[in-house]
């Protein structure tokens, strides 16, 4: 008897979606290819955790001399190294058909790839559930072809994994609030948590909004019965799966830094015996040191300039612009974006989402948390003034603005709504291509 294979019929809409991902791939792996190794931030220096993880078979401590900055006295190790571990994963992979040192830092790179295609991915998952058609494609485009994400996305650094851990973490809240926080729904977010852990500090706001939304979308949902029973076995689900994703690599931190789990301490230590006399921690001038309020930092000493147009796009070691006028039409966007969550009353018309006032609650707080950081750490630890340190809150402000365009989009008649997202869509998407041609020129030119 012959057994015929049935017959897989893939919709449209999949088919728009894997041409899309693919798209993003080989615009981001372009990136990694022209830009030349070392001229990003503190690639060289991160590299050296990959390169160690291949070279000698096993994680390098933070005080290890292979992967320390001579000036600096300290390494990236002391934080988690996830992303490290994953380029080193592609860089022995690679060599088994190269060594050529080219095609193992192109490797290394690779990950950070990988991880903004995922970004990608989940986009495309969150917007379906938040946007209804067309405006659900503006999210994704606005999302995966920022100039700065698309930079971010071709070279060494956890700002790729970061973001990716948000997008994770943000559809899985999501997910979980729809199924009622089922089994699998519950151990999905707690495996985002988990490799969010494993990412990088900044992102943990959005660790601590999502955990705010799950706890208070349980006790106000009036279909769940024994609140008690039901939360605590949830949370000892997402606890079970943190645990087993992250939970090795703060018990080794515990272990080989004296009790000190997150490593900064250790860091800082290690920085006062190793750095350059002005480099070590107790020397730095920061703001805070130098007398400066912060109001200050922030205004004048450009903070708030240099952050939003690090957070658009600035390339290479921050000395990259895009033209004047990308800026302008970006942050034009942005602002009138956030306006339309505030004048107009067609924003409750572009999606439904269970838990709104919740989920805009932990979106909402996301964001404020994670500038906090950014400012706190320039203000009182070193002055950088990056945007690419924010960029954990893009998918949440992006929720923000996505929704208030589309809000003021939908005040136009019916006829030229559509029109006016793909203009939005094409200019940014003009954007993206013009920072691409920046990297080339800068790159051959």
């Amino acid at each position: 008897r012959m057994w015929k294979m049935k017959k897989v019929t893939i919709s449209r809409d999949t088919k728009i979606e894997i041409l899309f991902l693919m798209s993003v791939f080989i615009l981001y792996t372009m990136w990694a290819i022209l830009i030349p190794f070392g001229e990003c931030p503190d690639e060289p220096f991160r590299y050296k955790i990959p390169d160690y993880i291949y070279q000698f078979g096993k994680l390098p401590k933070g005080d290890t001399p292979y992967v320390m900055d001579d000036a600096w006295g300290i390494s990236y190790a002391f934080t988690p190294i996830l992303s490290y571990m994953v380029s080193a994963v592609f860089m022995k992979i690679t060599s088994i058909f190269t060594t050529d040192l080219q095609a193992i830092q192109l490797a290394a790179r690779m990950a950070s790839v990988f991880f903004s295609v995922g970004t990608a991915y989940f986009t495309i998952r969150i917007g379906k559930k938040l946007f209804r058609g067309i405006y659900s494609w503006m999210f994704i485009i606005l999302v995966t072809l920022l100039p700065q994400f698309i930079f971010i996305s071709a070279y060494v650094n956890c700002d790729a994994l970061c973001i990716f851990s948000v997008a994770w973490i943000i559809y899985a809240i999501l997910e979980g609030n729809e199924k009622k926080w089922s089994f699998r729904s519950t151990i999905f977010l707690g495996v985002g948590i988990g490799i969010c852990l494993l990412s990088y500090y900044n992102a943990y706001g959005v660790i601590l909004m999502a955990a705010v939304f799950c706890v208070l979308s349980v006790l106000t949902d009036k279909e769940i019965e024994k609140k008690g029973i039901f939360l605590a076995k949830r949370i000892g689900w997402v606890v079970l799966a943190v645990l087993i994703v992250a939970g090795w690599w703060f018990i080794r931190s515990y272990i080989i830094y004296d009790g000190d789990i997150l490593g900064l301490t250790a860091s800082r230590k290690c920085g006062e015996l190793h750095a350059v006399e002005e480099l070590k921690p107790h020397n730095r001038q920061t703001p805070s040191k130098m007398g400066y309020s912060l109001g200050y930092m922030l205004k004048e000493m450009g903070w708030i300039h240099y952050s939003v147009d690090g957070f658009i796009g600035r390339f290479g070691w921050f000395l990259v612009a895009l033209p004047a006028a990308s800026y302008i039409i970006v942050k034009v966007l942005f602002v009138a974006g956030i306006a339309g969550n505030v004048f107009t009353k067609k924003i409750r018309e572009i999606y439904e989402v269970k838990q709104k006032v919740l989920f805009h609650i932990a979106l909402v707080g996301s964001i404020i948390i994670t500038v906090g950081i950014s400012v706190y750490y320039s203000y009182f630890n070193d002055f950088q003034p990056q945007g690419r340190y924010c960029l954990p809150m893009w998918i949440p402000l992006a929720v923000f603005i996505t929704a208030g365009l589309s809000g003021i989009i939908r005040l136009f008649p019916e006829k030229a709504r559509k029109p006016l997202v793909m203009a939005v869509c094409l200019m940014y998407f003009a954007i993206a291509m013009n920072a691409t041609y920046q990297v080339i020129a800068v790159t051959y030119y």
